[in-house]
């Protein structure tokens, strides 16, 4: 998955524009609770990517979930 792409699914949950939110910023404060990061998780488990769900809520940032989501579709 891109970063692009994730940018794109996050843009369904978050409440401010993905323009704004910096790849490093915590999208808990961009307005994400742990239902939406639980319907992201899934949602990307349905794609093939077996993401930990403790691990995204410990660690809320592009960032973060890009390096997850590569660590998860490389193993």
């Amino acid at each position: 998955m891109t970063k692009e792409q994730l940018r794109e699914l996050l843009s369904s949950y978050v409440e401010d524009e993905m323009d704004t939110i910096a790849d490093d910023e915590n999208l808990i404060y961009a307005g994400l609770d742990s239902m939406m990061v639980m319907s992201i998780v899934e949602e990307l488990r349905t794609r093939g990517i077996l993401v930990n769900f403790l691990e995204f809520l410990e660690q809320p940032s592009i960032e973060a979930w890009l390096e997850k989501i590569h660590i998860y579709t490389t193993v």
